[in-house]
């Protein structure tokens, strides 16, 4: 019975998202009107995208080939001020593939393996760093985190939209982070201390490369979402079922309750109206903010089907995952894997988090009022 009742709480609070999604589905269904067609709100073509994308990831990831690659880059770095800034660009130009999500799942630990052997005393600094990096750099793809899949399809963008509203972000975002680590005092670490590497599996990682290359044309319309599906499933189904279990199916869920959420409170005509009046003008404001609150993913959910600015959506809930720990989901699993191995340093990582991530916020909402 005990352990029953701890495994409930674990899971509460594993999958608090998904289960506030769910409970604000189910209620506002009592309310909603009777002729909405959920069929016509569940965005099938994005759940598929992050399904695919998804089981790329985890597959490359399985392959070895992201250590490899982090352990190369790393092997012969002598100052503690590069290999921070090593360790940090390696989150940010990976989240524009991989998504920030799947990026500090993979690195955070091989990190802090790493900053444990040569006895750093910056881990907590280059752990967030590492966040605000993955973050920052997965708003310059479509593909580099959830929402922007969701807004990129959703508002059926053009690449050359899309890459022209976020490339100053992106740019500007990277001269921030490099500024922040060279303001680091630097010192001298033991270069003779190597980090284990372990050759890749050649054959899977060329497997999922060239299924990962197929989700991005999927992604950017080249090719059919269901040839695509059709691809990966057949794939997996026969050489690699295992990797059906690394996909994140909470998040896919979550995406559908709160399809289903906005489908419900936009057929009610009073609520409506009112929303649409409220964030009309002061989308990326209100998505900023929105987003400090539930993250920045079901922010975007939830606030796109009552405004036609996108642009201001894209851009407000991407800055968005910078602030609180909630605002971005990324941020809560650095936090985790972090804490869950240093647990009496949590103050410490929340003090550090909360400095860098409103700093960065601040700057950049400053530039967007600018640029914009």
């Amino acid at each position: 019975m005990a352990a029953n009742v701890q495994s409930i709480k674990s899971m509460m609070k594993n999958e608090s998202l998904l289960i506030i999604a769910a409970v604000l589905a189910l209620v506002s269904m009592f309310f909603a009107s009777s002729d909405v067609v959920y069929s016509e709100h569940v965005d099938l073509k994005v759940i598929v995208l992050l399904f695919c994308l998804m089981a790329c990831v985890a597959g490359l990831n399985e392959s070895g080939v992201f250590q490899s690659l982090f352990s190369k880059l790393t092997a012969k770095t002598v100052s503690v001020r590069k290999l921070s800034l090593m360790l940090i660009l390696v989150c940010f130009f990976s989240s524009m593939v991989i998504t920030n999500d799947i990026t500090l799942i993979t690195f955070v630990p091989l990190t802090m393996m790493f900053l444990k052997c040569i006895g750093s005393r910056r881990v907590i600094f280059i752990i967030v760093m590492e966040t605000i990096a993955a973050n920052l750099g997965s708003i310059v793809t479509p593909m580099g985190n959830p929402h922007n899949i969701f807004l990129y399809s959703y508002y059926d963008m053009s690449l050359e939209t899309f890459l022209s509203t976020i490339i100053p972000f992106a740019v500007f975002s990277f001269i921030l982070i490099v500024i922040t680590v060279l303001l680091l005092k630097d010192y001298k670490i033991d270069a003779s201390i190597t980090y284990t590497d372990k050759r890749p599996d050649k054959l899977k990682t060329a497997k999922y490369v060239i299924l990962f290359i197929i989700s991005i044309l999927a992604v950017i319309n080249v090719i059919d979402y269901v040839v695509c599906l059709l691809l990966v499933l057949i794939v997996l189904l026969l050489t690699d079922r295992s990797v059906f279990r690394k996909v994140d199916y909470s998040l896919l869920l979550t995406f559908v309750f709160f399809f289903i959420f906005s489908a419900n409170i936009g057929s009610i005509e009073e609520i409506n109206h009112y929303i649409v009046q409220t964030i009309e003008g002061r989308e990326l404001a209100t998505s900023i903010l929105l987003s400090q609150v539930i993250s920045n993913v079901p922010t975007a959910v939830m606030l796109a089907p009552f405004t036609s600015n996108g642009i201001g959506l894209l851009v407000g809930t991407n800055l968005g995952g910078l602030g609180t720990p909630i605002a971005s989901l990324a941020s809560l699993i650095s936090y985790r894997l972090y804490t869950t191995l240093r647990r009496n340093e949590k103050i410490d990582y929340l003090k550090t988090f909360f400095v860098l991530n409103i700093s960065f916020l601040l700057i950049l909402i400053v530039f967007a009022t600018i640029i914009m």
